[in-house]
């Protein structure tokens, strides 16, 4: 997959589903959130990653500093496109309450698993927005064929990416879900962008088809 977002509309290239009224593509170039509710989140997801020897890559930016009802989650492999109920899913937190960048494994409906934490500060932002005043980001994880994940990012004071840490998941050649999820308040819903998507190891087609679990009427 490569997702550059030349547009005009947010589906142009690829088959991005979920709150695709939420977001547009900018002046720059740039998947941005626009969202009209005073706070929420939205999601947008395609099906189609690999969690066999894959690596993913994406650029992010925001103009408002990191809170924990403003920040991102990055799904590089969801067994689910719900987020409510993912199943077994992995992803990167942008920001939070930290203002770092880790990534988390998910289970269910279960309290995500902090599995790396970030090791660097790279939200900068005060707490007034300023135009002009912007946090960018690249971000990569590596999966190799020994199941070792790692985790990289780069600011644009870097001039090569940093490692963060890394750990071990199990590959599985099972296609699931990328997704991107935006958290977001008051003046901010429009202070998130992405750009520059690609995933290694992608084949787009059919979504499975979970069955419904019947009630239990015993």
């Amino acid at each position: 997959l490569k997702e550059t977002f030349l547009g005009p509309n947010v589906t142009s290239a690829n088959q991005w589903r979920g709150d695709t009224s939420r977001f547009v593509i900018n002046d720059k170039g740039m998947l941005q959130l626009y969202a009209l509710e005073n706070s929420g989140n939205v999601l947008l997801y395609i099906y189609g990653a690999s969690r066999k020897e894959n690596e993913w890559q994406f650029m992010y930016r925001s103009t408002y500093k990191s809170t924990n009802r403003n920040y991102c989650k990055i799904y590089i492999w969801s067994e689910r496109s719900d987020p409510e109920d993912t199943g077994e899913a992995y992803f990167v937190r942008m920001g939070y309450s930290t203002p770092v960048i880790s990534l988390f494994k998910q289970t269910g409906n279960r309290d995500a698993e902090e599995i790396i934490t970030g090791k660097r500060t790279l939200f900068h932002i005060p707490e007034k927005q300023t135009n002009g005043v912007f946090n960018e980001v690249l971000v990569k994880v590596v999966l190799g064929t020994d199941g070792i994940c790692h985790l990289y990012t780069k600011s644009s004071k870097d001039k090569e990416f940093v490692e963060e840490g890394k750990t071990a998941i199990t590959p599985s050649s099972k296609l699931g879900y990328f997704m991107l999820q935006c958290f977001y308040t008051g003046n901010y819903s429009r202070s998130k962008m992405f750009d520059d998507i690609s995933i290694r190891s992608f084949n787009g087609g059919k979504e499975p088809e979970y069955p419904t679990i019947p009630e239990d009427i015993s």
